[in-house]
Order: structure tokens, then sequence, then C-alpha cells
């Protein structure tokens, strides 16, 4: 799109999915897959921008933002992106968030006797 075009297109409208391409689990508004496709094509294109592309108000999708359930189709968007990386990097990716993951999850536990204690 150039700068500037706008999309005319109201919030209930969906896209269906290409042959081939992996559906959600939910339907979900037009202008939200528009606002995560162009988010996934071009990361750090700001929400503003992005706002001016569909044709809303920049307050509109910081409001879709905060939505739990834009969050979740935004994150399994995101996952559906297929990297080109050799097998022993994807690996290497796995290793280290099944850390990150291990970690938070003993200092949620320990957070969690704290508050339990706190309670008590």
């Amino acid at each position: 799109m150039g700068e500037g075009a706008r999309v005319a297109l109201t919030f209930g409208d969906t896209l269906p999915a290409a042959p081939g391409e992996a559906t959600y689990d939910r339907p979900v508004p037009l202008q939200w897959k528009i606002a995560v496709r162009l988010r996934i094509a071009n990361p750090g294109m700001p929400w503003k921008q992005i706002a001016k592309h569909i044709g809303v108000s920049q307050q509109t999708v910081y409001l879709w933002t905060k939505k739990p359930e834009f969050q979740r189709y935004e994150a399994w968007a995101v996952d559906q992106v297929k990297l080109d990386l050799p097998p022993e990097l994807v690996e290497a990716r796995k290793a280290v968030a099944d850390r990150v993951r291990a970690k938070f999850e003993s200092h949620a536990e320990e957070m969690q006797d704290r508050l339990l204690a706190i309670l008590e």
C-alpha cells in the first residue's frame, strides 16, 4: 500500500483464508487481520501508521491491542510465520525459551508462596 492509502472496511468484515493457509479457530474482524499482517510484514511500523493505513483512529488500534482476543490472534498469526532457520538454531531457540519458562515458573511459585504468607 502506498503512503496514506486507506482501506474502506467495516469492523465486522471477515476475510476468508487463502487455500493452504492455516485458519484461526474463531472469526476475526478483517481490520484486525490487516493490522496484524501489516505488523508482521513491517515489525517496526508504529500502530499509529497502521491505523492510518486501515482508516481507523490511532486510539481504536491501541484499544484493540489491549484486548486479550486481539493479543491471542496476533500471537497465533506470528506463530504461523515460517522462519527459514537452520535446525540447530531452531533447537537453540527452543532450549532458551524452555530455560526462561522454567525460571519464570520457579519465580511464580516463590511469589505465590510469599503472597500466601502475607495473607496468613
